[in-house]
């Protein structure tokens, strides 16, 4: 079973299958652990496919055709690249150059055929330098493609959830800002809505003034005062909850907005990453230096 750590790409074998590893599923991380050195609570696994392994589903994956194990460092996606690069030592130019090169004097001493012998050493052991470069560049590419298909399918489910709420929230702010618009054709409204008397009478009851005589005679003799729904409303305690109401909803507005911005960008950015992925170009490269090198060694060597 291979194991690859995404980080630089690096490919490990392991004597052992996913069947071998179910058996014990919670042996998984530590055996990774072993294997790559990240943090056991870092882990991020996936399979070849695509399949996010865990401790809980690898019986239901061991047989899978694939036994090739992506292990991810959570601890990087908060780092910037840069970051990332120091945290892993990776400076540029580091091994592309055989190292302890003849110096000048030394050649003199030497027989040409020496000369030639040592520097087709050399040259073996740049062109094995670099094809096993090459295997980790593909081998990150391979991680790559793992964790944009991953980002893309959690950016549809929460995009989905998104657009199912964004038409609520949309339809309540739209239902805020009339009612808003409104207020003071409401409140003018209220002031003109006259208390039907028999609502009257029954507070009047409840304050204990219970009417003796019908209700239309101590109308006539003014015994209930005709009031309208305006007098149990204040017109200014209400204008200071209005005021209230339209901060609220501003803040409203501008929260839905800047979720709207965050979830665009979110869907830009991960379109972004897949075309740079899926622009196999400098892989490619990759590849025909790979095997211009390995051809310049055989005509070397012959």
């Amino acid at each position: 079973m291979q194991i690859c750590r995404a980080e630089d790409g690096q490919v490990f074998q392991i004597n052992t299958t996913l069947y071998d590893i179910a058996k014990k599923p919670s042996t998984l991380r530590t055996l990774l652990a072993e294997c790559t050195s990240v943090d056991p609570g870092s882990m991020i696994m996936f399979l070849s496919d695509g399949q996010q392994l865990r401790e809980d589903n690898i019986r239901e994956l061991s047989d899978a055709q694939d036994q090739t194990i992506f292990v991810f460092n959570r601890d990087y996606l908060d780092l910037e690249v840069d970051e990332v690069m120091s945290v892993l030592g990776v400076r540029e130019g580091d091994g592309l150059l055989p190292s302890g090169s003849l110096q000048e004097d030394s050649i003199s001493s030497l027989r040409t055929s020496q000369v030639l012998q040592d520097q087709f050493q050399r040259s073996q052991q740049h062109q094995s330098y670099i094809s096993a470069l090459f295997q980790q560049i593909h081998s990150q590419h391979d991680a790559l493609l793992i964790a944009s298909a991953n980002l893309d399918m959690h950016i549809l489910t929460l995009s989905d959830a998104w657009m199912a709420l964004r038409e609520s929230i949309s339809s309540n702010l739209e239902t805020q800002a009339k009612l808003l618009d409104g207020i003071d054709y409401d409140l003018d409204t209220i002031s003109q809505l006259s208390v039907h008397p028999s609502f009257l009478a029954v507070a009047s009851a409840k304050s204990n003034a219970a009417p003796t005589t019908p209700i239309k005679e101590r109308e006539g003799d003014g015994g209930i005062k005709a009031k309208t729904l305006g007098e149990y409303v204040s017109r200014v305690k209400m204008k200071l909850v209005v005021d209230s109401c339209r901060k609220m909803h501003v803040d409203l507005k501008n929260r839905y907005r800047q979720a709207q911005t965050s979830m665009d960008d979110l869907i830009k950015g991960s379109d972004e990453i897949r075309a740079s992925i899926h622009n196999n170009g400098s892989l490619s490269d990759a590849s025909l230096c790979t095997k211009r090198s390995m051809d310049d060694v055989e005509r070397m060597g012959s």
